[in-house]
């Protein structure tokens, strides 16, 4: 049996650190702190996305955003009654009906987005509750800082008059950098956006920008509402100074052990040599679980490429074997990770058939038929 193991006591753990940051942040205007969106995209950043939801509300987080319509509809179906906010954009009439009906907090993202709403909304005794989406850099969704004038001219129209400004945002594209000079100039231009829209009597609703990162980093940029996801895990992509946990352990069970003499080979291609006489243990588990996902070197920047093969270099005099736990012990992967096994060296280790294998994953990386377990 293969299961992700999710410990409670770690996850609100990091919960509670999460909000502690966010007291100790800027209040607003109106002496409040910023409130805590709960990202759960991604199936809840691989912890299940109604399951890790449900925990989240629990624990305090009262708001929930998804980044596809199948994610904020099966929430609803889950009985889910917290404000639920759809992050991208669409102009598809079929799925906004869907989000209308549903009352999910929709992101307008461009003029079509707006133009399908409101026909929808025609006919319709209802005010839809929305946000706008301010492109500061990421070029993907929303308004640029020249589409204004035309974006003010079409929400005070009467034909907008259904529509609800809850929110503002926009979003980093790279605030995870050491270099905060990119995330400043996305900051002052979401800033600048901002009070042109007030300017012109426009109500922006909550401001959020901040993601995981740029919420640990930035304090000052917290505004009116932070987004934070997979801090919740404690898996970041800058330091861990902030005593976060890692959240997600996969297990599965050994099937099979056998002797293995010097001079055998392991697995496709051969990959492997046995140099002496061991043991071996089989699971039936393998890359379509998600083991061994590589990260991918998508970067064009000439600082990044320097910096990924600078790692690579050292990479050259480091163990480059992977390793899982059986009963708390190191074992070595030998030879390739295959689509549905792995073998194990288990030479002395004191190890029998249905023991676990605890192996460190990202939960996002986990196959999504793999059950989930809240302990």
């Amino acid at each position: 049996m293969k299961v992700l193991r999710i410990n409670k006591e770690d996850l609100k753990h990091n919960i509670n650190i999460i909000k502690s940051i966010v007291k100790r942040s800027a209040v607003d205007d109106k002496g409040k702190s910023p409130k805590i969106i709960g990202v759960v995209k991604g199936n809840g950043y691989g912890l299940g996305l109604v399951e890790f939801s449900k925990f989240l509300i629990k624990n305090g987080i009262k708001i929930l955003a998804v980044s596809s319509v199948e994610e904020a509809l099966e929430l609803k179906r889950a009985k889910i009654d917290n404000d639920v906010m759809l992050l991208s954009g669409t102009s598809i009439r079929t799925d906004l009906m869907k989000l209308v009906n549903k009352d999910v907090i929709i992101s307008l993202t461009s003029f079509e987005d707006i133009e399908v709403l409101n026909r929808i909304l025609k006919n319709k005794d209802k005010v839809q509750r929305v946000q706008i989406k301010i492109d500061t850099g990421f070029n993907r969704y929303g308004f640029k800082y020249e589409d204004l004038d035309e974006l003010i001219e079409v929400l005070k129209s009467d034909e907008s008059k259904k529509l609800k400004i809850v929110g503002t945002f926009s979003h980093f594209s790279y605030s995870y950098s050491q270099n905060k000079e990119n995330t400043q100039k996305q900051f002052d231009l979401f800033i600048s956006s901002v009070e042109k829209l007030k300017k012109n009597n426009i109500d922006t609703g909550d401001l959020h920008i901040c993601n995981s990162s740029a919420f640990l980093k930035y304090p000052e940029m917290h505004l009116n509402a932070v987004r934070v996801g997979s801090a919740f895990l404690g898996r970041l992509q800058i330091e861990n100074k902030y005593n976060l946990r890692k959240i997600g352990k996969l297990y599965t069970n050994i099937c099979e052990i056998k002797s293995v003499r010097k001079g055998d080979t392991i697995g496709y291609s051969c990959s492997e040599k046995i140099k002496k006489n061991s043991r071996i243990a089989i699971a039936q588990i393998g890359y379509i679980d998600g083991l061994n996902s590589g990260k991918y070197n998508d970067t064009f920047k000439i600082i990044d490429k320097i910096r990924i093969l600078k790692n690579s270099f050292f990479d050259i005099f480091k163990d480059k074997h992977i390793y899982y736990k059986i009963n708390g012990s190191k074992c070595r992967v030998l030879g390739k990770i295959g689509m549905n096994h792995i073998v194990l060296d288990i030479k002395g280790k004191d190890v029998k058939i249905n023991d676990e294998i605890e192996i460190d994953i990202s939960p996002l990386n986990v196959n999504t038929n793999i059950r989930r377990e809240y302990i």
